[in-house]
């Protein structure tokens, strides 16, 4: 990934989660520790990204223009990993 990568582990081990900051965009990848095989990657505008269990992470987003009536929730999403592991 490159200079100021940071790597977290899940609390299982098995999978690490690297992402780098660059211009408030954030690039990710998951990979599975085992094989070193990388379950999913990608490119987002995000304030912070981290472990939200096991297989999960939570990705905070950037908004954009606020909209009346937002929410909190609108400003993240939780990826479930289990969708890529087979």
């Amino acid at each position: 990934m490159g200079a100021g990568a940071v790597t977290i582990l899940n609390d299982t081990q098995t999978l690490a989660l690297a992402f780098v900051e660059q211009n408030r965009a954030m690039t990710y990848l998951v990979v599975r520790l085992k094989d070193g095989k990388v379950i999913t990657k990608d490119n987002v505008q995000a304030s912070a990204i981290g472990w939200s269990g096991s297989h999960q992470i939570k990705i905070n987003i950037i908004p954009g223009m606020v909209k009346q009536g937002a929410h909190p929730q609108d400003n993240y999403r939780v990826i479930d990993l289990n969708q890529f592991i087979k």
